[in-house]
């Protein structure tokens, strides 16, 4: 059973093997795929955007190519939220401005810009 909060939506036991450790370095990358094992997928790739979400159900239950099955670890209500989650990711990197409601488009020039990483100053 997992132990982790369902207010994650991504459980670190079940993404860690897909994402590798945080430190990979394009050599890793390299000779993880010269010894034939398939590179973590690119979730903003267009088929993968338009994949319905019964299919990602699916290769979260059952795996797919290299990525293992978690379907005992992870429980049903995770992978929904984790899909939704992927649906989020997928959405605000793909965003057009037809998206924001007409009423709501005035109020996006006062908005800050996004903190890149950057601490705020006090």
């Amino acid at each position: 059973m997992n132990d982790q909060p369902t207010n994650n939506p991504c459980p670190k036991e079940a993404c860690a093997c897909q994402q590798g450790p945080k430190k990979s370095s394009r050599r890793d990358f390299l000779l993880m795929v010269g010894f034939g094992l398939n590179a973590v997928a690119n979730l903003q790739l267009e088929r993968l955007r338009t994949m319905p979400e019964g299919q990602i159900f699916n290769r979260i239950t059952y795996g797919f190519n290299t990525m293992g099955e978690y379907g005992q670890q992870v429980t049903v209500e995770d992978r929904w939220a984790i899909i939704a989650y992927i649906r989020a990711l997928q959405r605000s990197q793909n965003a057009k401005i037809d998206d924001v409601p007409q009423q709501m488009r005035a109020s996006l020039d006062t908005l800050p810009p996004p903190n890149r990483g950057q601490e705020i100053k006090k």
